[in-house]
C-alpha cells in the first residue's frame, strides 16, 4: 500500500510552493515562424551557433529539431542531425535551453522524448552526443538517458557517448 504523505496537498485553494515548483507539463512541437524571434535570441549565445548552427532549424537536414515548451511557454529546442564528432554516418542528440530551466531535469525529459519519438539510424549509424570537457551536466543527462561514454574524444575534444538503441519488441 503507498504512503501518501509527501504528495502535494492544497493550502488555500493553491498548490505548496515546494510542489509547485516540480510540477510543469514539457512538451516538444515542430517550429513555427512564430518562433523565428525567440530562436534568434537562443541562438545569439555563440556555444548555441557552434552546436546548432545558429539554430536555423530550416538547414538541418535528415535530423528533427523539435521546441521545448515548458507549460506552454518556449524554453529551448532539441535536435538529433547529422554529426560531425567522429564520423560522417554518424547522428548527434543536442539540447539547448534557457539558463532558467537548465539544471533541472527539462534536458533530460526532452532528449528522452525526442529520442522515444526518433526512429533508430540504420547501421553503421550512430546516436551520440558530444560534451565539452568542462560540461559534466550535461554528460550526466547523456549517462541518464543511456548514453555510454566512448573512449575516442570528440574533433573539438568532447567527451564523446553513444546511445544504444534497445527494441522494445525484443
Amino acid at each position: 500500500m503507498s504512503n501518501f504523505t509527501d504528495a502535494p496537498q492544497l493550502n488555500s485553494g493553491a498548490l505548496d510552493s515546494h510542489w509547485h515548483r516540480h510540477l510543469r507539463i514539457v512538451r516538444l512541437r515542430q517550429p513555427v515562424d512564430d518562433d523565428d524571434e525567440f530562436l534568434r535570441q537562443l541562438g545569439s549565445r555563440s556555444e548555441v551557433r557552434d552546436r546548432l548552427g545558429g539554430l536555423n532549424y530550416r538547414k538541418i537536414p535528415r535530423g528533427y529539431f523539435r521546441l521545448v515548451e515548458i507549460d506552454g511557454k518556449p524554453a529551448g529546442v532539441v535536435a538529433i542531425a547529422p554529426s560531425r564528432i567522429l564520423g560522417a554516418d554518424d547522428f548527434e542528440i543536442s539540447c539547448v535551453l534557457l539558463e532558467e530551466y537548465e539544471n533541472n531535469g527539462v534536458a533530460t525529459e526532452g532528449c528522452a522524448m525526442l529520442i522515444d519519438e526518433y526512429p533508430s539510424p540504420a547501421p553503421p549509424a550512430r546516436l551520440l552526443a558530444g560534451v565539452k570537457p568542462d560540461n559534466p551536466a550535461g554528460v550526466r543527462v547523456a549517462e541518464k538517458l543511456g548514453f555510454r561514454r566512448l573512449d575516442e574524444p570528440g574533433a573539438q575534444g568532447e567527451v564523446v557517448l553513444e546511445y544504444t538503441y534497445v527494441d522494445p519488441a525484443v
